[in-house]
């Protein structure tokens, strides 16, 4: 099996990006992966100098079959980069497995990440795999199946991205119409409407709730691992869309994942710890920048 292509987006903060990309390397298939570098442009001639740091970086990136870097020429912003990496990449090899320059793995991520894509490749219902797994004290199963897509290390295919809505209007609309706005919002535990209602109105910058109200319509859903393959180490303070806590962190699996074929459907008791862990986040405002931090643009 080849391993799948890796995307990797990185800005203004080297020594996260540097963080990342050594965990990656700490993979024992990272040898035979290739990694593509989306650099964004600075936004502001204030950035200018973190970014061209951050340039130089990742120019000096060994220890990949290969690597290839993307130095955009005008600045996307995050959610306009991830949007068009991974469309070029799912287009080019069929699937993507996408970390951002605060997203730090365990050394089993992309052996996890690999053999979810295999395992589920030709399951329509199977949107995306994700990475990231919520504090718990009670053990879980090895895999599980949720219903929002993964933004903290995450996967998914061609077959699965090609239904990515832009239109976020018209989202909503469809929402509305088939009355699910409590569903999106996980039964009142998080509120996705407002951010999808913000996205629109131009004051968020979202392309991760595009994708859960998209696979919400689709009735998709996402394999998660029962140990955390991912973690966020931005929410220090160092982005803007995010305020510094350590509600979220998580210790990284320590062993790998056994990803085996398990029904596809949603495990309600997952649903309800994560609804759980959500509705006891302080402030709305928290937990969305939690859920959806980016580095600061």
């Amino acid at each position: 099996m080849t391993p799948a292509p890796i995307a990797l987006f990185v800005y203004n903060r080297p020594d996260h990006a540097g963080r990342v990309v050594q965990a990656l390397l700490r993979n024992a298939e990272a040898a035979a992966s290739t990694l593509h570098v989306f650099v964004d442009a600075a936004r502001e001639p204030a950035q200018a100098a973190a970014v061209d740091a951050v340039r130089a970086q990742v120019r000096q990136i060994r220890g990949f079959h290969d690597v290839v870097i993307v130095e955009r020429a005008r600045n996307l912003g995050l959610s306009g980069s991830i949007v068009d990496g991974v469309t070029q990449l799912c287009a080019a090899h069929g699937q993507a497995i996408v970390v951002e320059d605060d997203i730090e793995v365990s050394p089993f991520f992309l052996r996890y990440m690999n053999d979810a894509l295999e395992r589920y490749r030709d399951e329509p219902r199977v949107l995306g795999v994700g990475a990231y797994s919520f504090p718990a004290r009670e053990p879980r199963p090895e895999t599980f199946f949720f219903r929002i897509p993964d933004c903290w290390g995450w996967a998914t295919w061609q077959r699965a991205w090609t239904h990515y809505e832009h239109d976020g209007a018209r989202l909503l609309a469809e929402i509305r119409r088939r009355g699910l706005e409590r569903e999106l919002d996980l039964d009142g535990a998080h509120p996705y409407v407002r951010l999808l209602e913000a996205q629109i109105a131009g004051k968020a910058n979202s392309w991760a709730v595009r994708w859960y109200a998209k696979a919400l319509l689709l009735g998709g859903l996402s394999v998660y691992p029962g140990r955390p393959m991912s973690r966020n180490i931005g929410m220090d303070g160092s982005g803007v869309h995010g305020d510094a806590t350590s509600r979220y962190d998580v210790e990284l699996a320590d062993r790998p994942a056994r990803v085996e074929a398990i029904p596809v459907s949603e495990d309600a008791a997952e649903r309800e710890r994560i609804a759980s862990f959500l509705r006891g986040a302080r402030g709305w405002r928290a937990r969305l920048s939690a859920w959806f931090s980016a580095p600061a643009r």
